[in-house]
């Protein structure tokens, strides 16, 4: 299941077609697709029903896990994806907290009510702060909001466009940065190159 506060369901399925398909963004979103990638349209589609991908949009807390109950009973999802964690509503009894708080909350929760109770992993995507810009490696510290977040995750991860300079120094090493800042039960602090493909939306390691 896939919470998104930022896209509709039309635009999450159009990202996911091409990454799925390698079939051109732009000529998904203008209709332009020739008969050969027309086919792997349709096949992604067909999967697509067949399979347990949902999308929501309600991000208010109470229903959202409301839904991801529903959807685990009923529809056997296997993970949940939130994007991302700033947009998510609070309830009624976390409106007086303060904002870090009620991230915190979250996060909580989800591990609790979901990761535990279910055994299924949960994806919380979140913003990195303005001091995130000035550093070269994104640690917990650059979570915008609540770094208290990262104390309920079993992995935290961050990933970053490099600069200017560092396309230029390097050779051939990609265009991203991913950093495993934390895994909780192995070493952490890793670098990894990155590639990014704008036209198929695609990121695969270098």
């Amino acid at each position: 299941a896939f919470f998104s506060g930022e896209m509709d369901e039309r635009e999450i399925v159009s990202c996911l077609m091409t990454m799925t398909t390698a079939v051109d963004n732009t000529s998904i979103i203008t209709h332009a697709v020739n008969d050969k990638d027309m086919e792997k349209v349709f096949g992604f589609m067909t999967s697509l029903k067949q399979g347990s991908f949902f999308v929501e949009t309600d991000m208010h807390f109470s229903r959202m896990l409301y839904s991801i109950t529903h959807h685990v009973l009923h529809n056997k999802i296997k993970y949940v994806i939130v994007d991302y964690a700033e947009l998510i509503e609070p309830t009624l009894s976390m409106r007086d907290m303060a904002r870090y708080l009620q991230l915190r909350e979250f996060t909580r929760r989800l591990k609790m009510e979901v990761c535990q109770r279910y055994n299924i992993p949960v994806i919380v995507l979140a913003q990195l702060n303005d001091d995130a810009n000035n550093d070269k490696v994104q640690t917990n510290r650059n979570l915008s909001g609540a770094k208290g977040m990262a104390n309920d995750a079993d992995v935290t991860m961050f990933l970053r466009r490099k600069t200017e300079k560092e396309l230029t120094l390097e050779n051939n090493l990609g265009n991203m940065l991913l950093h495993v800042d934390k895994v909780r039960y192995r070493p952490s602090n890793t670098l990894i190159n990155m590639q990014f493909n704008s036209t198929s939306l695609s990121l695969k390691e270098i």
